[in-house]
């Protein structure tokens, strides 16, 4: 029984339930916002690409890559100096896949078509001088170092191939040609024709510490004449470079500004199967990030999303092996034995960036228990 001017009973429950199910519905919808932002967080966090910076050491057989202009507002220098070395000897020759290559020498105008080649030595067997200045937009592809048998028995040689740049490269800004690639070369000091002290009123020959010929298979070598002083060979093609060095160590400019750096090479497949990409990769140690190190195995391809590498800190050949000190900004990396297949891949976020690993493990936990709170919270029975 009920007194009189009191509620029911029952109608005093339903309001009560009536209450809790506004209340659960308003903090379900609540509960599902913060659901939506901690997985748009998330997200955010751990999936989208921020580039980072890497460096690192590598050591590779061979390297190729691009010079590209120093300055941060593009404008771009005359010449770029990435070698000063005496060799021995000094082999210049157009490459197959180009064009021929002219440059003048003295009092004649040279031109290197395929199979020919002119060879710079000391009349002495001495070393002698040589300078290398690139112009930005230059490529060097397939820069290494083999061991050869000589006229001395076994002998150190310095091989690249040269590129010049081509129109609309930075070297070439408002309409101008393409700047050459220069080669300076300083003879060394001439030398007595005969050994010995000579006698008094004999006459001493002397000959030109510097000779050139130009050699082709199968034709006599033609001698060129060359300056007495330093001189320089601009050469406006595409050419491959040998020098035999007088000392296995090479040491190159630091600090290149460089760009589409690859340390792989092509080499054509005896069975017509095209083009073969090569890895030319020995070993190395890459930063990335808070990422744990990468470390390099030989034969890898190593794969680095752009930017990529902007700069060889220090470039040297020691033992036939190139070992680079690089530096560059990418949100990507990955190596693996395939280039088209990784077994390790990097991806740079915002957590890789400010996070080592065994944080961005407990960020990934806490998160991990505040979705499944707001999940449980939306799907609770009255």
């Amino acid at each position: 029984m009920t007194l009189p001017g009191l509620p029911h009973p029952g109608a005093q429950r339903w309001r009560r339930r009536r209450g809790i199910r506004r209340l659960a519905a308003t903090f379900n919808l609540w509960a599902l916002a913060v659901l939506a932002v901690a997985l748009l967080v998330l997200w955010l966090v751990s999936a989208m690409p921020l580039a980072q910076t890497v460096e690192g050491t590598v050591e590779t057989r061979a390297i190729s890559f691009q010079l590209r202009p120093s300055a941060q507002d593009g404008s771009a220098e005359d010449v770029i100096g990435f070698l000063a070395e005496t060799p021995q000897e000094l082999r210049i020759s157009a490459l197959r896949d180009g064009a021929p290559v002219s440059f003048p020498l003295k009092d004649r105008s040279v031109r290197l078509e395929q199979g020919r080649q002119v060879a710079f030595l000391s009349a002495a067997r001495e070393t002698f001088p040589v300078k290398l200045l690139l112009p930005p937009g230059s490529r060097v592809d397939n820069l290494h170092g083999e061991v050869t048998t000589g006229r001395g028995g076994k002998q150190q040689e310095l091989v690249m191939d040269l590129r010049a740049p081509a129109s609309g490269s930075p070297s070439s800004a408002k309409g101008e040609s393409p700047k050459p690639i220069e080669l300076r070369l300083t003879p060394p000091a001439a030398r007595e024709a005969a050994e010995g002290s000579p006698s008094r009123g004999q006459r001493v020959e002397t000959r030109s510490g510097l000779l050139s010929v130009v050699e082709a298979a199968g034709e006599p070598e033609q001698p060129l004449a060359t300056p007495e002083g330093t001189f320089s060979l601009l050469l406006a093609g595409d050419l491959r470079l040998r020098m035999t060095l007088a000392a296995p160590t090479v040491v190159f400019e630091p600090d290149l500004p460089v760009a589409a750096v690859t340390f792989s090479s092509v080499k054509p497949s005896s069975f017509g199967r095209g083009e073969l990409l090569l890895s030319n990769l020995r070993q190395g140690t890459l930063h990335f990030g808070r990422h744990e190190s990468l470390k390099l195995r030989e034969n890898q391809f190593l794969t680095i999303g752009p930017p990529g590498l902007l700069e060889l800190t220090d470039l040297r050949l020691a033992n036939n092996t190139l070992v680079a000190l690089v530096s560059g900004q990418t949100s990507r990396l990955s190596t693996g034995l395939s280039p088209n297949r990784a077994s390790t891949e990097l991806k740079g976020t915002l957590l890789s960036r400010s996070l080592s690993p065994e944080q961005i493990s407990g960020v990934y936990g806490f998160l991990s228990g505040v979705i499944g709170s707001m999940v449980l919270v939306f799907f609770r029975a009255d």
